[in-house]
């Protein structure tokens, strides 16, 4: 691990399971999305959806929403699909898949309250 402080970007955060937070933490010298204080079954839930994402390109368009918004953003989310997890998943999977071009204009039609959430498919396509 304490490799990893000198070959990590000063401003990385680690995208981790909670299990490891507080020594990536502390060898590394940079933050991590999770750790033993701040897990919860949300949280666990959602730093997990980059590992069984169908693509890796909607793991690293995930993982932006997420470092962006936080859990407040996909709670935003949950609340819309009225805390059902795999409706909420379902939904992430499938505007993470889109290009942001295709992913705005179905954002504006089908969920036009959730079209201002900032980095819902940030990126460019291809990454």
């Amino acid at each position: 691990m304490s490799r990893l402080a000198q070959q990590l970007p000063e401003d990385a955060v680690i995208w981790n399971l909670c299990d490891y937070g507080y020594a990536l933490s502390y060898w590394t010298r940079r933050p991590t999305v999770c750790d033993g204080s701040s897990h919860s079954p949300a949280r666990s839930t959602f730093t997990a959806f980059p590992l069984y994402a169908d693509t890796p390109l909607q793991a690293v368009r995930f993982v932006h929403f997420y470092l962006k918004n936080g859990i407040q953003g996909v709670n935003r989310i949950l609340q819309r699909f009225d805390h059902h997890w795999i409706t909420t998943r379902d939904f992430l999977m499938t505007i993470h898949d889109l290009s942001p071009e295709l992913a705005k204009d179905w954002l504006s039609d089908q969920w036009p309250e959730l079209s201002e959430i900032e980095s819902l498919n940030c990126c460019k396509s291809g990454g």
